[in-house]
């Protein structure tokens, strides 16, 4: 009889146990993450859209969406959007000024349950920065187009002193005519006296 009892016990806090394990647990966790499908650990995110997708629990209509660089919020990307599992990042490479790295992480958070969240793996932002030149190249190219000036300046300065000398000659000359023409003129005017 007590064997009896204690294996009916014995069943009984099995059962409990095995629906506590098989029901309880369960959806308690999966109300309780988001999993993040993409990006994924060491992916590449460039300049220009991005997409981020993610596995949407039920119960949530709205979601934020958090950048984090190392284990650091750094921008909110969104902070209501639809709970529909993707999500198009831009990044703009001029505006949004992001340090090249490979500890980004990207943190989805239920807008009506905050408990409801999940975060990425780490992955890397590479974006290609517009040219710009070390000091020392910079300097060099100053100088050069200093330089550069400098003998335009020059070329265009001997150009209108030619231009000048030119003009001059041909004054000259126009000067001259005028005083041949007066002087066949006067002597014409003497012949015919």
């Amino acid at each position: 009889m007590g064997i009896y009892m204690i294996n009916k016990r014995l069943i009984f806090l099995m059962l409990v146990l095995s629906i506590f394990f098989v029901c309880i647990i369960p959806f308690g966790s999966a109300a309780s993450n988001i999993i993040i499908v993409r990006p994924k650990a060491g992916q590449v995110f460039t300049a220009g859209n991005n997409v981020i997708t993610w596995e949407p629990p039920e119960d949530l209509k709205s979601v934020k969406i958090d950048l984090y660089k190392s284990q650091q919020i750094r921008k909110s990307l969104d902070m209501y959007t639809s709970n529909d599992g993707e999500y198009i990042w831009y990044i703009n490479r001029t505006s949004d000024h992001f340090v090249n790295g490979n500890d980004y992480q990207i943190r989805i958070t239920g807008i009506t349950d905050a408990s409801i969240s999940g975060m990425s793996s780490q992955f890397t932002i590479k974006i290609k920065l517009p040219f710009i030149m070390p000091e020392t190249s910079v300097i060099i190219v100053i100088i050069a187009i200093t330089i550069l000036f400098v003998l335009i300046v020059i070329f265009y300065e001997k150009k209108t002193h030619k231009i000048k000398r030119w003009r001059e000659k041909v004054k000259t000359s126009i000067r001259k005519r005028k005083r041949m023409r007066l002087y066949k003129r006067k002597v014409k005017a003497r012949n015919n006296n």
